[in-house]
C-alpha cells in the first residue's frame, strides 16, 4: 500500500514537472509563428489551471504519504459464504489525528466485454456493508471486530474477462488532512460442504 502511494506521488510530480517546464517554455513564445495573440493566451491559461491543479494533487498525495498506515490481519482458516472472522487491526504510527474510522466490506463484480475492437469494463457492486465505525479515539490504534461474510452470496473467482473480488476498505477520517483509505484484498472461497 506505501508503495503504491509512493508511485501515484511520483507520477504526479513527474507529469506536474513536465506541464510546468511546457507552461514556462511557452510563456511569451509560440511554437507556431502564425498563432494568434488570444490563442496563444488561451493556450497558457489552460497551461496555468492544469499545472497548478497538478500541483494541489501533488500536494495532497504528499500530505497523505505521513498519515498511519492501516496493518490488517484476518484470523481464521478460509473465509466462505456465511462464515464469521477476526479482524484485527493496528497502524504504524500515532492516530491522534484520525476522527473517525470505519470498515467496509465490498463484493465487485467486474467484466470484460470484446466486440470487435471495442472493449467495454463493466464493474458492479454487489455486496458492500460498513461493518465497523468508531469515534471514541481510544479505539481506533488497536481493536479487534467480528466480519461477517453474507451469505447466499457470490465466491472470489477470475478468469479471463469476468472476476469476483472481496476487499476490505480502511476509511480514516482526518479533519484538515487527507484521509486514510487504505483497500485488502480478501478471497472468499465458495461454500464450505457439510
Amino acid at each position: 500500500t506505501r508503495g503504491k502511494r509512493l508511485l501515484v506521488v511520483g507520477a504526479t510530480t513527474l507529469f506536474s514537472v513536465l506541464m510546468t517546464v511546457v507552461f514556462f517554455s511557452s510563456n511569451g513564445k509560440s511554437w507556431d509563428p502564425e498563432m494568434s495573440d488570444t490563442t496563444l493566451s488561451i493556450f497558457r491559461m489552460v497551461l496555468s489551471a492544469l499545472t497548478t491543479g497538478l500541483s494541489c494533487v501533488f500536494i495532497h498525495k504528499l500530505l497523505a504519504l505521513t498519515n498511519p498506515l492501516p496493518m490488517v490481519t484476518l484470523r481464521s482458516g478460509l473465509i466462505y459464504p456465511g462464515s464469521t472472522v477476526k479482524l484485527r487491526w493496528c497502524f504504524n504510527r500515532s492516530t491522534r489525528k484520525i476522527r473517525n474510522l470505519r470498515f467496509l466490506l465490498e463484493g465487485v463484480e467486474q467484466a470484460e466485454n470484446i466486440h470487435g475492437k471495442n472493449t467495454k469494463y463493466y464493474s458492479k457492486t454487489f455486496s458492500f456493508a460498513e461493518f465497523f465505525s468508531t469515534q471514541i479515539p481510544s479505539e481506533i490504534p488497536i481493536g479487534e471486530v467480528e466480519l461477517k461474510i453474507p451469505e447466499n452470496t457470490m465466491p472470489s473467482f477470475d478468469s479471463r474477462y469476468h472476476h469476483i473480488r472481496w476487499s476490505i476498505t480502511v476509511v480514516g477520517t482526518i479533519a484538515i488532512w487527507p484521509d486514510i483509505k487504505d483497500r485488502f484484498e480478501l478471497f472468499v472461497y465458495p461454500h464450505q460442504s457439510e
